[in-house]
C-alpha cells in the first residue's frame, strides 16, 4: 500500500489527480452494494440528505437523537472501508498537514442525455468577494468512487489536468488581498481572466511558481469551452469500482449518463489548518 500511496501523489501533484482501477477487493465492493442498496432502490439523487451519512461526532449525536440507527451503521462501515485503505493518510500526505473527513455521501444519476455537471471549480463562490470570511480555504481532496461502469458517453468525470495549480495561486493572491476579481469558479471565466487580465498574469508569475508557457498552455487547452463547447480528451473512464482522487481546485465536469444510470460513493477531506 505503501508504493500504491506514494503512487497516487506522485500523481495529483503532477496532473491534480489520480486514476486507480479496481481499488477495493471485491468482497468489499460486494458490502459497499448491499450497504448503499437504499440509494439505488429509491434513486436517491445528489443533494437528497438520505444520501449523506454522518461523519463528525456532531453528526453522530444528531442521528442519535433522532434515530437514524441505519444512517449510522452505513457510516460506521463506510467509515471503516476509508481507513482500511488509508484515505486520510493520502489526503494528509498530499496536503502536507492533518485533514478531517468533512463529507461522506451517496447518490443516483438517473440515465440523462445532460450533462451531470459542467466545467467547474469547487472554489467557494462568495471568496473573491469576502475573502476575510475564509481564514482557512475551504479546499478538499475528494475520492470519488464508482459503483457503475462509466466512459465518455456515461456519466464519467474529466479533469482539467495542473489546473488546480492555477486556482490555487489565484486564491493565495485573493486571501491575501494583492488582487480584487470577480468570482473564478467556471472555466469559460477563468479563460478570460487570464486572456483579459494582465496584472493576475503578471501576479502569477512574480508571486507563485505559475510561469508564461503554464499560462498560455491553459488559454490554449481550455479553448474547448468557447461557445459553451467540450471535449472528450480529458475524460477518465472506469469500470465499477475504480476511483479519482482529485484536488477540487482543479477544473472537472461530468458528463451525461445517457447510456445508464450512475451511482457514486464521495469522501471529502478538508485540511485541518490554513494551507497558505
Amino acid at each position: 500500500m505503501t508504493n500504491q500511496i506514494a503512487n497516487i501523489i506522485n500523481d495529483i501533484n503532477e496532473k491534480g489527480y489520480s486514476k486507480i482501477e479496481n481499488f477495493f477487493s471485491e468482497k468489499d465492493l460486494q458490502k459497499i452494494d448491499i450497504n448503499l442498496k437504499n440509494i439505488n432502490d429509491e434513486k436517491i439523487t445528489k443533494g437528497d440528505k438520505i444520501g449523506y451519512f454522518p461523519v463528525s461526532i456532531k453528526d453522530h449525536i444528531i442521528s442519535l437523537i433522532k434515530l437514524r440507527f441505519k444512517s449510522l451503521i452505513r457510516s460506521h462501515h463506510l467509515m471503516s472501508l476509508s481507513n482500511a485503505y488509508s484515505f486520510k493518510k493520502i489526503a494528509n500526505q498530499y496536503f502536507c498537514n492533518t485533514t478531517d473527513l468533512i463529507m461522506l455521501d451517496s447518490y443516483f444519476s438517473a440515465r440523462s442525455n445532460e450533462k451531470i455537471i459542467d466545467w467547474h471549480a469547487d472554489i467557494p463562490l462568495d471568496l473573491p468577494s469576502n475573502p476575510h470570511k475564509y481564514r482557512k480555504w475551504q479546499r478538499s481532496l475528494k475520492f470519488f468512487i464508482y459503483l457503475t461502469d462509466v466512459d465518455h458517453d456515461n456519466g464519467c468525470l474529466a479533469y482539467f489536468p495542473e489546473s488546480n495549480k492555477i486556482n490555487e495561486a489565484i486564491t493565495k493572491l485573493v486571501l491575501k488581498k494583492k488582487i480584487t476579481i470577480s468570482r473564478f469558479t467556471e472555466l469559460s471565466k477563468m479563460r478570460d481572466l487570464l486572456i483579459k487580465n494582465k496584472n493576475l498574469r503578471e501576479l502569477l508569475k512574480s508571486e507563485s511558481n505559475i510561469n508564461k508557457e503554464t499560462i498560455e498552455m491553459f488559454v490554449e487547452n481550455s479553448s474547448f469551452i468557447q461557445n459553451g463547447g467540450d471535449t472528450k480528451n480529458y475524460d477518465i473512464t472506469l469500470k465499477k469500482g475504480g476511483m479519482v482522487i482529485f484536488d477540487e481546485f482543479g477544473f472537472h465536469r461530468g458528463s451525461s449518463p445517457a447510456k445508464t444510470s450512475r451511482m457514486v460513493l464521495r469522501y471529502l477531506f478538508r485540511p485541518r489548518h490554513s494551507c497558505i
